[in-house]
């Protein structure tokens, strides 16, 4: 709970990010509309997929994240 040590870990992880030196793990599948939440939450549940999964709602696949 020290403040001072929670920033320097953020500052250190994030400074890892931008060179390229810690990469987060993605997943190229992106659940299309709404009626594949469903699916997407048994991806889940089942550890196929794990963190976040990606809903494209309007059928235009989100831009990738920096992060």
């Amino acid at each position: 709970h020290d403040l001072a040590t929670i920033a320097q870990v953020w500052t250190e992880l994030l400074d890892l990010f931008a060179k390229e030196k810690l990469v987060p793990v993605v997943y190229d599948k992106i659940y299309q509309g709404l009626d594949s939440v469903k699916v997407g939450l048994n991806d889940l549940a089942g550890r196929k997929t794990f963190g976040k999964a990606v809903v494209a709602i309007n059928g235009v696949a989100p831009s990738h994240s920096k992060l």
